[in-house]
């Protein structure tokens, strides 16, 4: 996905070329990818990101401890006692 302003720059070699260059934009929309499908076990189909619909993009960016209630991982401390 090109940002705000930008013309998306080719990648510099062939599409199935597994040394080809990406621009800065490409390589971090890449990485951006790879962190999340890492950290929840989501995958992308294979086509370009270009042709997902939006609500293959919701589903694949979904952050489901959002849905999750909130537990405080420390105790409060108690009032009143000395410690």
């Amino acid at each position: 996905m090109p940002l705000p302003d930008t013309e998306p720059s080719p990648p510099l070699g062939d599409p199935g070329d597994p040394h080809r260059v990406l621009s800065d934009t490409d390589l971090l929309a890449l990485m951006l990818f790879t962190v999340w499908a890492t950290r929840t076990g989501r995958t992308l189909p294979p086509v370009p990101v270009a042709d997902l619909t939006a609500e293959e993009l919701e589903d694949f960016w979904a952050d489901d401890q959002l849905e999750q209630p909130v537990r405080a991982r420390v105790p409060a401390p108690r009032l009143g006692t000395d410690r």
